[in-house]
């Protein structure tokens, strides 16, 4: 402003331009620098115009008055990918409108080829400035660098995936061998306390025995524990189904528990109403250790004379699975309302005055409740301090059909076994020779081979059909037991494919009877050998192969 000379009035001009595009381009320019954008591109939706911005900072018209066409013409030019028509889609102006109006950004994120870089990956961003509805903005940034990332990211996962795999099966591995090294003993302790207390005259004799083979399965019974429960908890258990009879299944289990009942002296009651269903599809090994579980501890925690009942019930069919309750009920200990709150977590054991006289790992429940969850049941218990418990089960297995059924129960006639040629593949002189007697007390004839190979050639050179059946270690020098059964297997003779090979070892779990029976074995016995079971599988198999 300045004063007229002339009139002595202060005179001044005043003027006035229109800066909201260039401060909008200014602040443009700012996210370009400040964002590492490739560009940005400001799209007028009234005048269907567009001015995009590089990375340079430099401000670029785009000659154009056509803007939502100039973005189309542009993806379908750079972008790769099998799916172009509908990302052509997601960047219409009426598609990314509606999506700006429920949230403030719209993110994309594709591959382009680059002039001179090749196959970059980038990320687009829709947004309207300072929420003005007249413009988008589009800005584009490079994110190959985060996909590297990633992809190393997932490199190291990787890498400790199979690290962790490794370990994993060295630990199975560790646990395999800590099994067959512990069950090998024992195996000799219970066998020879078993054949011991059979064959004592003197009474005092055969009562040593009986005591060193009831220690002996107690220290079994803690092994198997300790392995289930840690590979329970690897999640390493695997079902196997067979058909069974269902009364029969259960009178199995009974006759198992019946010298414990008769030594603590119980009064058992069996309570099986009317069955809906005869036969049935479950894990024979995993369902009668369940049955055992809960039968064993209401016997072992009850005091002579008292009475424990297994009471069953059927109770609906649905969708081809029979869905039953069992109860095991005794009128023992019991426990403190305080103590159910855990007693189907490892390793807990309430103190009573009959816990030191039954100790234990307190795994048994806990490895019980996990095998009931695997099959698809639940568990619950109800108990009172000093007046005893009821575990209540309920489980389901799928319906089968009496052709189905592949067991046989447990029975003590095996006159059938008299006169059969056996051949057993033993490399542990002591397990051999625990083997030759249970079977030579049944009347059968034995030839022992001290490897897998050595079993191999004695059958080979051996007149067709001389052996009814082979007892097969599976952890042998030379020749392991799982290639000996393939070699047998392989023979060019009548009888290579149809001898039952039965696979006694001190490899005990899933994977190994998957093993046995991949390598053309009948069954699997896990040592210690228990008498009726490998008779019973001997009967089953050569009556089969009759």
């Amino acid at each position: 402003m300045v004063q007229n000379p002339l009139t002595g009035d202060v005179e001044g001009i005043l003027y006035s331009e229109q800066i909201d595009e260039r401060v909008l381009k200014d602040n443009i320019i700012t996210q370009v620098i400040n964002n590492d954008y490739d560009y940005i591109i400001i799209m007028d939706l009234q005048n269907n115009t567009a001015k995009a911005f590089t990375n340079d900072g430099l401000y670029r018209p785009i000659q154009t008055d056509d803007a939502a066409g100039y973005v189309e013409h542009y993806i379908r030019r750079s972008y790769v990918g099998d799916d172009l028509e509908e990302f052509v889609a997601k960047n219409k102006w009426d598609h990314v409108q509606k999506i700006l109006e429920k949230q403030d950004k719209y993110e994309l994120y594709f591959y382009v080829n680059e002039r001179g870089k090749g196959t970059r990956y980038k990320k687009g961003t829709y947004s309207y400035p300072n929420g003005d509805h007249r413009y988008i903005v589009f800005s584009r940034s490079d994110n190959n660098e985060a996909i590297e990332d990633q992809k190393r990211v997932n490199m190291r996962l990787k890498q400790a995936l199979e690290e962790s795999a490794r370990a994993t099966e060295a630990k199975t591995d560790i646990f395999a061998r800590m099994s067959h090294d512990l069950r090998t003993p024992m195996n000799a302790i219970v066998g020879m306390a078993s054949l011991g207390a059979d064959e004592a005259v003197d009474e005092e004799c055969k009562h040593y025995f009986e005591k060193i083979n009831t220690s002996g399965n107690y220290l079994l019974g803690l092994i198997n524990d300790i392995l289930d429960m840690n590979r329970l908890e690897s999640d390493k258990v695997v079902l196997n189904e067979e058909v069974v009879d269902s009364a029969l299944f259960l009178q199995d289990a009974l006759t198992i528990m019946q010298p414990l009942i008769d030594q603590r002296q119980i009064k058992f009651a069996l309570d099986c109403a009317e069955r809906k269903v005869d036969y049935v599809y479950c894990d024979v090994v995993r369902t009668r250790q369940i049955y055992i579980n809960f039968l064993s501890n209401a016997v072992k925690f009850s005091p002579p004379g008292s009475v424990v009942q297994w009471v069953c019930r059927d109770l609906e069919v649905r969708d081809g699975r029979i869905y039953y309750e069992m109860k095991f009920v005794d009128q023992g200990c019991g426990m403190s309302q305080e103590f159910l709150k855990h007693v189907f977590e490892p390793f807990e054991q309430e103190q009573n005055p009959y816990s030191s006289e039954n100790s234990s790992t307190g795994l048994g429940l806990a490895i019980t409740k996990n095998l009931v969850h695997l099959m698809g049941g639940d568990v619950s218990v109800e108990s009172e301090l000093g007046k005893g418990s009821t575990f209540t089960l309920h489980l389901n297995h799928r319906i089968a059909k009496e052709a189905d059924l592949t067991g046989k129960p447990l029975h003590k006639d095996y006159a059938s076994l008299q006169g059969k040629h056996v051949l057993v593949a033993e490399d542990h002189p002591l397990n051999l020779e625990i083997e030759e007697k249970l079977l030579i007390k049944q009347g059968m004839e034995v030839t022992q081979a001290k490897d897998g190979e050595k079993a191999v050639a004695i059958f080979r050179q051996s007149p067709p059909y001389t052996f009814d059946a082979i007892l097969m270690d599976v952890r042998m020098p030379v020749m392991n037991g799982l290639e000996a059964a393939r070699a047998i297997r392989a023979l060019d003779r009548a009888d290579a494919k149809t001898v039952p090979i039965i696979a006694a070892t001190a490899n005990a779990f899933d994977e190994d009877r998957n093993a046995s029976k991949e390598a053309g074995m009948n069954a699997h016995l896990s040592k210690p050998i228990v008498p009726g079971e490998l008779y019973q599988t001997l009967q089953n198999l050569m009556k089969q192969k009759d």
